[in-house]
């Protein structure tokens, strides 16, 4: 362990002592090599444009070397604007892709608005629908207010289940309200179930049931066409638990109705 470590502090102090050299090597080379261009007489890089004299070797330099030197400034010069215009194509080009991905961004946020109006339409549809038609078979059909109150509130229940199954809302309704909506779901179903059971109570007896074909609500033929229509349309956007409540409530409302 303790010549693992020493070998360690060896390799360490190896690395920092070339690093220090590499530092001296370069301050070395900056102190002899402070200009911009080489001398044509100690070959250090120690002249800048316009000097005529070498500040190293003192040595003096001529026209041409002079035009040389100019030359070169010149060459350095026009890479430098090449450059300068290179960087500023490409900054234009990624400012033009940020642009279009923002504008693309925009698009999706527009497509997902229009897509959320029309799931909230969707949803008011099925509710009206739901509801007016509990409303016309409480009205109509039910003298136990317990009784009507359930297919009022199945309905509603629905509603609600799809509104927190849809994701655009989700994360904006309050875990409380979900928690409320699962508990107060058992209640219908509770009641819906002591209705049905009710209602085939009078086959003990060799009472025939009725016949609970389609949805038979109010024993109409357009209603249950619609009712039909309304079930479908609700699996056909994706959301399973309204349909399916509504199925429930609308048979057991025929099976009631047949024995009212």
């Amino acid at each position: 362990m303790q010549e693992t470590q020493h070998a360690e502090l060896v390799r360490l102090a190896e690395r920092n002592e070339e690093e220090a050299a590499e530092r001296d090597l370069w301050s070395d080379y900056r102190r002899d090599n402070p200009g911009d261009y080489e001398c044509p007489h100690c070959k250090y890089k120690t002249l800048k444009f316009g000097a005529t004299r070498c500040p190293k070797c003192q040595g003096i330099l001529n026209q041409e070397q002079q035009k040389h030197i100019a030359r070169l400034a010149a060459r350095e010069a026009e890479n430098l604007a090449k450059q300068h215009a290179r960087f500023q194509r490409e900054q234009q080009e990624r400012e033009r892709i940020l642009a279009e991905q923002e504008s693309a961004r925009r698009e999706r946020a527009k497509a997902e608005n229009i897509a959320a109006g029309k799931r909230r339409l969707r949803t008011l549809v099925f509710f009206v629908f739901c509801t007016f038609s509990s409303l016309l078979l409480y009205f109509s059909a039910e003298s136990d207010f317990l009784s009507g109150l359930t297919y009022l509130f199945v309905p509603f229940v629905a509603w609600l289940s799809y509104w927190v199954s849809d994701p655009p809302y989700r994360k904006n309704l309050n875990r409380a309200l979900v928690a409320g909506a699962l508990v107060a779901l058992a209640i219908p179903l509770w009641l819906h179930a002591r209705i049905f059971s009710e209602a085939i109570e009078p086959l003990k007896s060799g009472i025939n049931m009725p016949s609970v074909y389609g949805f038979g609500i109010l024993g109409s033929p357009v209603l249950e066409v619609v009712a039909v229509g309304v079930v479908l349309y609700g699996f056909w956007v994706g959301r399973y638990i309204p349909p399916l409540l509504f199925l429930f409530c609308a048979l057991t409302s025929r099976i009631v109705i047949g024995f009212a």
